[in-house]
């Protein structure tokens, strides 16, 4: 069974702990381990060249953030304290710290710190979009 987490198919880590019980434990050839749990043999020739089951935590593959988490502590310590600060535009915080982002990843990255647009900024920016489309 196949679990569709992404594009390509990725195998249910049991049956990859199965499969290296049979081959390693038991002795059993591959071709007929890859069988016996339901896997093409190749997949399972692939299984056993990799050192371990899964890529997790750190060792991902992933496009790095635009936003470092330190540009992210800098900022959050350039809010405090500073009302004329807070009342910034988003489009003023990215020019001011000559960030190359749009304005959509540095309202995601300040809302994992626990920052928020006040909700009519939100529908005000929204509707200047659109009329700038619309021209």
């Amino acid at each position: 069974m196949a679990i569709h987490k992404s594009p390509r198919i990725e195998w249910n880590t049991p049956k990859r702990a199965r499969f290296r019980a049979l081959v390693e434990s038991a002795g059993w050839s591959q071709r007929r381990a890859a069988a016996a749990v339901g896997v093409p043999r190749s997949t399972a020739m692939k299984w056993l060249r990799k050192d371990t089951d899964r890529r997790t935590g750190i060792n991902r593959p992933g496009r790095p953030s635009l936003i470092s988490d330190e540009t992210l502590e800098a900022i959050d310590k350039w809010f405090c304290g500073y009302y004329n600060h807070r009342i910034m535009t988003l489009d003023e915080i990215i020019e001011h710290f000559d960030l190359k982002c749009s304005i959509y990843t540095l309202l995601r990255k300040l809302s994992q710190i626990g920052y928020h647009l006040h909700i009519p900024e939100i529908k005000e920016f929204l509707s200047a979009k659109q009329k700038e489309l619309r021209l």
